[in-house]
């Protein structure tokens, strides 16, 4: 076994030395202050910058390299340009750069994170100026916006999606961008003339990144620079309207048109309240989809706009995925994963002085395929401000919206942090108890845990947490119940500025160790080691080695095919299995780029190779397609089977405002084809009409034939007053 708690403690008492060297080594990071300028007329925002306001705006040209070395002098310049009238924030920038050298491969508006691999230019805002919640606003050479909160200070909200306009231009300079955010998108104190601010940029064929205000290559809410100057912001009403019309026609549920709505309004300038009646999801993403090898349930993120806007409110604990008290995704889904209706519901989220408030209540309508009635669910989550990055705070959670009965779960947490080490350094320190009640005294119903990490340069992280057998919350997610487990990683990252081959190289340790509460006895253990590497071309190698401990009380069905001709069981017992993994990746920037993981070692009592190749093919801006297959072959005592996932799809984006996608996926062990095809308009934020095409399709000896199908034609507009 490779002795990963001794490894872990070498490497970070060694890297934790190496670390204290380069803050010695490193710059003092400026403390960056602006005094934003207020004009009276509000430009066209067409992505240039050439009417006569602009040059009248507060301009910022001192941003610094992050990636790969921070505090270096960047490769390319910026020059930001930034304003405000009595509606609206705007900012301009200017990116200097051989425009042939430009990455600009996604136009589809709503692309989400593949803007990040494109050349952007982007800006954060904490309107509250609290160094712990914010914005970033993200546009790319095309004109494609990304947007999202942050949440947990250092962790971003990539699904929240906000109210505001961008463009972008392309010039024999470079690239220019303009944006538009209007003060009715976001909360913010009006008798405060102070925000934090940021910008940053992204280079993507060098892998550079640069921003305004930084310590220890974080940019957050913590990290922010100060710009003063706001006067008389003008609001609005505070008043949303979004009505949407669906008409849909499906196998089995005949033709028919559904209006839905959503208003918000502004209870205060800092506490927004959202209703919502007859909620329609049929135009989210679909899943990427999962075959399970393991024991435990998959954990699949939330992806409906009206659960994600003010998420990070509701977040608790640091938690990720097991014993997390609320999972917004057990809402208006039963128990085999398929929608059941909402009728209405309502959302109070936002902040009350030095407190972070959220509530929700949601009618659940009754499900004819469980014989569940319509239920009732209600969630309430309060955080107060300690210091200057930390909080304390409670949730409560009520309702089963899978089944009739009652479920109520109360937890308290805390999460102390502190960015200001030397050396650009942060420790973070979180902490939560659980407890849930069905209605009767079920033997130890509660969950406790505390973690702690350090993310920057030489980097370390622990986290222990008991869950009782009997902690089950009903709307909250756990695969995994009866146990205590301790999470531990640590390593050292080196960075190298661009006369090097590499610019980045990492060596680190994990551990996990999960035991019986019952009587103490190991269940699963997990050690590994790795190597990564990254060159200056944006292309990565990762090496590591794992060691697997498990110990099976009863047998384990790990397959069994469609038809129940064929199961692999394994036996009930200890087992210890080593496996090796190799993992490359091309810079995505690149017009054709490949990703490539092949795993090989032993498994249980038997063997187990596995592969996953992923290529994404962008011939120009107007034409994307990927594919992507993987396949698991596990060789057992009990028999042999292999697991194959094949998803394709392809992106024509005819400019910025129209694009259809469309995606398809299948695996052999369902043997379901889903077809998913959307064609999507967008003139501008808060408008959208979409064409969707549901499809799914199940093999069988005489070929497939078609399950379900599914046309929705849907249309939304947006309007704040």
């Amino acid at each position: 076994m490779i002795p990963v708690r001794g490894t872990v403690l070498v490497l970070v008492v060694a890297s934790a030395f190496l670390g204290v060297a380069a803050a010695e080594r490193a710059a003092a990071p400026p403390d960056k202050r602006m005094r934003i300028v207020r004009l009276d007329i509000a430009p066209t925002i067409d992505g240039k910058l050439d009417e006569s306001m602009w040059a009248e705006a507060t301009t910022v040209n001192d941003l610094h390299q992050v990636e790969p070395l921070e505090f270096a002098v960047p490769g390319e310049h910026t020059e930001v340009r930034v304003f405000y009238t009595r509606h609206a924030l705007y900012v301009g920038a200017r990116m200097y750069q051989d425009p042939a050298r430009i990455t600009a491969n996604v136009q589809k508006q709503g692309a989400d994170a593949a803007v990040y691999n494109d050349d952007w230019f982007g800006f954060d805002i904490d309107p509250w100026n609290a160094q712990r919640n914010g914005y970033y606003f993200i546009v790319n050479a095309n004109g494609v916006r990304w947007d999202g909160s942050f949440k947990n200070i250092s962790e971003f909200d990539h699904a929240w999606s906000g109210y505001w306009q961008a463009e972008a231009h392309v010039d024999q300079h470079g690239w220019t961008a303009e944006f538009e955010l209007p003060f009715n998108a976001v909360s913010f104190d009006p008798d405060s003339g102070t925000w934090g601010i940021n910008f940053e940029r992204r280079i993507a064929r060098t892998g550079e990144y640069m921003a305004w205000s930084t310590r220890g290559q974080q940019v957050n809410p913590s990290t922010n620079g100060t710009a003063t100057g706001f006067a008389d912001l003008q609001q609005g009403l505070g008043l949303g309207i979004a009505p949407s019309a669906v008409a849909r026609s499906a196998i089995g549920a005949g033709d028919g048109v559904d209006p839905s709505l959503d208003v918000f309004y502004r209870l205060t300038p800092e506490l927004t309240a959202t209703l919502t009646a007859n909620t329609d999801f049929s135009a989210t993403d679909v899943d990427a989809r999962k075959v399970n090898l393991t024991r435990f349930s998959l954990f699949f993120p939330e992806k409906r706009d009206f659960f994600l806007r003010d998420a990070d409110i509701f977040e608790f604990g640091h938690l990720e995925e097991n014993a997390r008290p609320f999972f917004s995704r057990r809402i208006g889904l039963n128990r085999y994963g398929r929608p059941v209706d909402i009728d209405y519901g309502a959302k109070i989220s936002g902040h009350v002085g030095a407190f972070d408030v959220g509530s929700l209540y949601i009618r659940q309508g009754a499900d004819p395929e469980t014989g569940v009635a319509g239920r009732d669910i209600v969630v309430a989550r309060a955080a107060a401000h300690v210091f200057d990055e930390s909080s304390v705070g409670a949730l409560l959670t009520h309702g089963d919206p899978r089944s009739e009965r009652e479920n109520t779960v109360t937890g308290a947490d805390f999460s102390l942090r502190n960015s200001s080490l030397p050396g650009g350094r942060a420790i973070q320190l979180d902490g939560w108890y659980q407890r849930s009640d069905s209605g009767g005294f079920a033997d130890d119903a509660k969950g406790v845990g505390l973690s702690t990490s350090t993310p920057v340069g030489w980097y370390g992280a622990s986290a222990w947490k008991r869950i009782g057998a009997g902690f089950d919350p009903a709307l909250g997610f756990v695969n995994r119940a009866g146990i205590s487990d301790w999470t531990s990683k640590g390593g050292y990252t080196w960075r190298f500025g661009r006369d090097y081959l590499l610019s980045l190289l990492e060596i680190g340790a994990e551990h996990y160790l999960a035991e019986s509460l019952a009587d103490g006895r190991m269940e699963s253990s997990l050690a590994g080691v790795h190597v990564r590497a990254r060159n200056n071309a944006g292309d990565e190698m990762t090496v590591a080695v794992y060691d697997n401990r498990e110990h099976l009380t009863g047998p384990f069905t790990i397959f069994e095919s469609r038809d129940h001709s064929k199961s692999v069981t394994i036996p009930m017992g200890s087992y210890s299995f080593v496996e090796g993994e190799l993992m490359l990746a091309s810079n995505p920037a690149r017009r054709f780029s490949v990703d490539l993981v092949l795993r090989a070692g032993d498994y249980y009592d038997g063997m187990h190779r596995a592969g996953e190749l992923a290529v994404v093919w962008k011939p120009s801006r107007h034409f994307n397609a990927g594919a992507s297959l993987s396949e698991d072959r596990i060789d057992l005592p009990g028999g042999e089977f292999t697991v194959r996932l094949l998803a394709l799809d392809a992106t024509i984006a005819f400019d910025a405002h129209w694009s259809w996608t469309s995606v398809a996926q299948y695996d052999n062990v369902s043997g379901e084809l889903g077809f998913n095809s959307r064609l999507h308009w967008t003139p501008r934020a808060g408008r959208d009409a979409y064409l969707v095409l549901n499809l799914g399709r199940e093999n069988s000896d005489s070929g497939f034939y078609t399950t379900s199908r599914e046309i929705v034609l849907k249309y939304t507009h947006d309007l704040r007053y």
